[in-house]
């Protein structure tokens, strides 16, 4: 398939600071056949032509607060062998509520976050200048966030063997930095088991938490904390909290 992206800007805002704004776009994907195949919205940080110039700029949009799983892709499937994955859970056996803790956990190299960042073509020098980074906050290089994501996904294996793939992402937040040496670990909460009108598959709505240097597996960790002037924080550890929709087989066709 050949693939094309088209983007449209929805709105834009000017920080507190007023140095930068914010800036909030829709990008479609199509394919050669000119059939939609993704449509996404995201908002990035840019820079302003003239950073002491005031423009008083406030048009950020309503967005959805999550994904429509209306138009949902995804291939019929007539049989799925659970022995090839080793787990034997299906849509049906997932509960809303319920929270799996995955049992491993994974160490973050300092070559493998360095060439991830390469490869997701990634130019933020936060991740891969270390002689401008010894003098930042932290000392070093911050492991690119989508390095994270992936780790972090990868660990779900663990609890849910039969995810068949990944139908939307709802919302996310990176919430603490992560360093080359940091050990990740996971855990999934369901928060919705939704049928989307198949009789081979359903949808998870998913939150995938990743903490670094403390195994929930040990000890009970909290996703957020109050701090000493009452307000509510991610627990330092916690460094993802991911809110995707994921799919499963029915037990119909397995």
């Amino acid at each position: 398939d050949t693939l094309r992206a088209e983007t449209e800007t929805l709105g834009w805002r000017e920080t507190s600071k007023g140095d930068t704004g914010v800036v909030w776009v829709r990008t479609t994907g199509f394919n050669q056949r000119d059939e939609q195949v993704l449509r996404f919205y995201r908002w990035v940080m840019v820079n302003k032509r003239d950073p002491k110039a005031p423009t008083n700029a406030d048009d950020a949009p309503d967005l959805p607060a999550t994904a429509s799983l209306d138009h949902v892709a995804f291939p019929k499937i007539a049989r799925f062998d659970a022995s090839a994955t080793g787990g034997d859970r299906c849509w049906e056996d997932y509960a809303p509520g319920e929270r799996i803790v995955h049992p491993q956990g994974i160490t973050v190299e300092e070559a493998e976050h360095q060439m991830a960042t390469r490869l997701y073509q990634n130019t933020a020098r936060v991740h891969f200048n270390q002689l401008q980074q010894a003098a930042s906050r932290h000392g070093r290089r911050i492991v690119y966030g989508w390095h994270v994501i992936s780790t972090a996904h990868a660990l779900t294996f663990d609890g849910i063997e039969n995810l068949l793939g990944i139908a939307a992402w709802n919302a996310g937040s990176h919430t603490n930095p992560t360093f080359a040496g940091d050990t990740i670990f996971a855990w999934s909460e369901v928060l919705e088991r939704a049928d989307i009108g198949r009789d081979d598959i359903g949808a998870l709505r998913l939150r995938l938490v990743a903490v670094k240097n403390l195994d929930p597996n040990a000890e009970d960790l909290p996703l957020k904390a109050a701090g000493e002037d009452g307000r509510e924080r991610y627990h330092p550890n916690v460094v993802l909290d991911l809110d995707y929709v994921g799919l499963l087989p029915k037990r119909a066709i397995v």
